[in-house]
């Protein structure tokens, strides 16, 4: 019995380390590339760190010369010791400044539409001109106090709940080029640029009829005054302004720069396409008559406004 036992128990061992002989010599299994992409584990990737994007600094472009309260003490104001002429060119002084205006802005700004000038303002950009507020704005020493004299960077914060523009209000630069000649005038605003607010009218055209009379009714147009006059009384009339003398049309101020020139033909009849006026100007800022201007620097920036104008009579 014992015997037995022993014998199947020797049969047993020799069964399984046949078995494991047989598993040892087994030929290795070939694996196809796509049962390996199978069982191939791959990790997940790292979450991607969120990364801080800081905004870029904003690079200011600089200024030719930074608007100073001495540069403006250099045009004085009228005294009874000067002539006519050196009032007038008080006047225009005055309005070649303002035009000439370089500033930057510290913040962007934008704003609705206003009389159908609409541009962003952007920060750290060169502008010209005295930027429009409302018709005060367009005394240059209010921007005076918040610009940085050495960089030419303006403080926007006094006016981020203002309707602003560059280019100030074209009646409101030239008011204050006269008012640092005489102060009995009403001239704050284009309608209020004719006879009725103490101004003289240059030159023989007449103003007197109540249909026609501009700036009453809130009227800006002056083709009536100039169509009742007719060419040859309103030209003599251009031949009359001097400088510092404004010109209104169609709700648009120009100061004259200088007196005008005057060609008259052989008949004595005046040459509308060869007499001129030089203006200075400035006005609400519109993309399609902006003008490009270029700093010392070499960067171009725009202003609505000339100081060196030339218009013939026959464009007037």
């Amino acid at each position: 019995m014992n015997m037995k036992r022993i014998v199947a128990l020797v049969l047993t061992l020799a069964l399984l380390a046949s078995l494991a002989a047989c598993a040892k010599e087994e030929e290795p299994k070939t694996v196809t590339p796509a049962e390996t992409k199978a069982e191939t584990k791959t990790e997940a990737p790292e979450t991607a760190k969120e990364t801080e994007t800081k905004p870029e600094k904003v690079v200011y472009d600089p200024v030719d010369a930074a608007l100073t309260k001495d540069m403006i003490a250099r045009i004085p104001i009228a005294n009874s010791s000067m002539t006519t002429d050196e009032l007038r060119q008080i006047c225009v002084d005055y309005v070649c400044l303002s035009n000439s205006f370089q500033w930057v802005p510290n913040l962007s700004y934008s704003y609705e539409a206003h009389q159908g000038a609409a541009a962003p303002i952007i920060e750290g950009k060169l502008y010209g001109g005295i930027p429009y507020v409302n018709v005060a704005s367009g005394n240059i020493y209010r921007w005076a106090d918040i610009i940085d004299p050495a960089t030419g960077v303006v403080n926007l914060y006094a006016f981020v709940n203002a309707p602003l523009l560059y280019g100030t209000a074209c009646s409101g630069t030239a008011g204050w080029g006269w008012a640092r000649v005489i102060n009995s005038a009403t001239c704050a605003w284009t309608a209020n640029l004719n006879v009725s607010h103490g101004l003289l009218r240059v030159g023989p055209y007449t103003y007197d009829d109540d249909t026609d009379r501009y700036g009453e009714d809130g009227k800006l147009d002056c083709k009536p005054i100039a169509q009742k006059n007719g060419k040859t009384v309103m030209f003599e009339s251009y031949a009359l302004v001097k400088k510092g003398d404004c010109m209104v049309n169609n709700g648009h101020v120009r100061m004259a720069k200088e007196d005008a020139v005057v060609v008259r033909k052989e008949d004595g009849s005046i040459d509308g396409a060869n007499s001129y006026i030089i203006h200075c100007e400035q006005g609400l800022f519109t993309y399609h008559d902006s003008y490009d201007r270029v700093s010392e620097h070499g960067i171009t920036y725009k202003i609505q406004g000339q100081d060196n104008l030339k218009v013939t009579f026959d464009e007037i």
